[in-house]
């Protein structure tokens, strides 16, 4: 059970570690990526890889820009 704490909590960091970096390479904050990713209901963490996320923010962006 400890294990699996750590662990878990090992995920959320390396997902807030990919989400922070995810945000500088794009110009934006940290929030509005979380923001993005609740709304499309990605806030669980390690479903998808570093260069996966990095592709739908930068969708995402794209799309809200085109709507702006």
């Amino acid at each position: 059970m400890k294990a699996e704490l750590k662990r878990a909590g090992l995920q959320k960091s390396y997902s807030n570690q990919i989400n922070e970096i995810v945000a500088k390479e794009l110009g934006l904050s940290f929030r509005t990526i979380y923001k993005w990713k609740r709304k499309l209901g990605q806030t669980e963490p390690n479903k998808h890889s570093h260069s996966e996320q990095k592709e739908l923010m930068k969708r995402y962006y794209e799309i809200k820009d085109e709507k702006s």
